[in-house]
């Protein structure tokens, strides 16, 4: 019972502290309780008028969401009678737990819907570091695996430390970004109590320093019209990934029941989450996320079948190769490496399968750039 009432806690204080950052909020409502996430990307409780017990009944779900103008998302493992913070054993501390986890397993995903990253307008590093930098991630935050693309092309020694999407505790204090969230990937310097922030911005620093110290690490030379053309391209193209492409593989990945656990089973095993937590979240965010993803398809105008978007998406990049082994011509630019970044995040999974089938030309791409990338620049201590 001590230990039932001190788990119960902890999970309140995890549930609490999304209540306080904005995570979650809570709307009141008669019986039941159902998740609710909001057009930006937040979740919330909202009162629904029926007890949930899996992932049925999304025909009443539709009706509430009219009601409530929210998409809504459910916890597939837990029925969730009664109110928050009432004795009632219907919403005891399992249930507290799974919203914990739950939207601890979202947090780890919002990167992938709903960050949207700027240029970069100051700069942090005036050299090139000797020691190894840390990277702070989520194992499936496809900004981080953009991220790691190229600091493994460049061979920039760095040291992983996996984030917990609840607490956060690994990152508190740290360097916030431009929208004032304390978001992944961020990058420690050593010997320096800073960080570096935004995967596009840490990119175009260390890229910086790499033209500036050695011509040939020019993706296209310098001074000419053609310099410039294919340099606005490739931002066009960086853009395209970062406001596009990411949110196609999401709604791909969590396009079924079935492909959200798939993904959720990845997350909770890569993830820093103890046991319990583990096991609530691959449950209750699978759920969650599945019902999330029909709200980005709205929001990013992805009507319809999203493996028909996902193989739209495939085309339009293979296109845009016009010929080349690479976007970057002989070798990848930092479109390439933007692209494969975050699809290797998905590498393994039904999405990533289907995608490779669909399209010759994207396979090999993909496996081009893979072998120009090479083994990984993570030092592993």
């Amino acid at each position: 019972m001590v230990a039932a009432s001190w788990v119960a806690s902890w999970a309140g204080r995890g549930l609490r502290q999304c209540l306080a950052t904005g995570r979650i909020s809570i709307i009141p409502g008669s019986r039941g309780q159902g998740l609710f996430p909001s057009n930006n990307g937040h979740v919330k409780l909202a009162a629904a008028a029926y007890s949930w017990s899996g992932v049925g009944k999304q025909n009443k779900a539709k009706e509430l969401v009219g009601r409530e103008g929210h998409t809504t998302a459910v916890l597939p493992s837990f029925g969730l009678g009664g109110r928050v913070g009432s004795s009632n054993s219907a919403f005891g501390f399992k249930s507290l737990v799974a919203l914990s986890a739950a939207a601890a397993a979202v947090e780890a995903v919002q990167s992938t819907v709903v960050e949207t990253e700027e240029e970069a307008k100051e700069y942090i590093l005036n050299e090139l570091p000797a020691e190894p930098v840390t990277l702070y991630q989520y194992a499936v935050c496809p900004f981080c695996n953009k991220l790691r693309a190229y600091l493994d092309y460049m061979d920039i020694s760095y040291t992983i430390v996996e984030v917990n999407p609840l607490t956060k505790s690994e990152i508190k204090g740290m360097k916030k970004n431009k929208n004032g969230k304390l978001k992944v990937p961020i990058v420690g310097l050593p010997g320096r109590q800073d960080q570096m922030v935004e995967s596009d911005d840490i990119i175009d620093e260390f890229q910086r320093l790499f033209e500036k110290s050695d011509s040939s690490k020019s993706w296209f030379g310098s001074g000419s019209k053609k310099s410039a053309k294919h340099l606005g391209e490739m931002k066009q193209w960086r853009d395209w990934v970062n406001n596009r492409l990411v949110h196609v593989l999401t709604v791909n990945i969590y396009r079924s029941v079935e492909e959200s656990f798939e993904t959720f089973d990845y997350i909770t095993d890569q993830g820093n989450f103890n046991f319990f937590t583990r096991e609530a979240a691959r449950y209750s965010g699978a759920g969650i996320m599945y019902f999330v993803s029909k709200g980005i398809k709205k929001k990013r105008d992805l009507p319809g079948d999203e493996r028909t978007h996902l193989y739209e998406a495939a085309r339009n990049w293979t296109e845009a190769l016009d010929g080349r082994d690479y976007h970057g011509g002989k070798k990848p630019n930092l479109a390439d490496l933007s692209v494969f970044g975050v699809i290797r995040a998905i590498e393994g999974f039904a999405t990533f399968n289907d995608l490779m089938e669909s399209s010759s030309e994207m396979k090999s791409w993909y496996y081009r750039v893979k072998e120009a990338v090479g083994s990984s620049a993570l030092v592993v201590s």
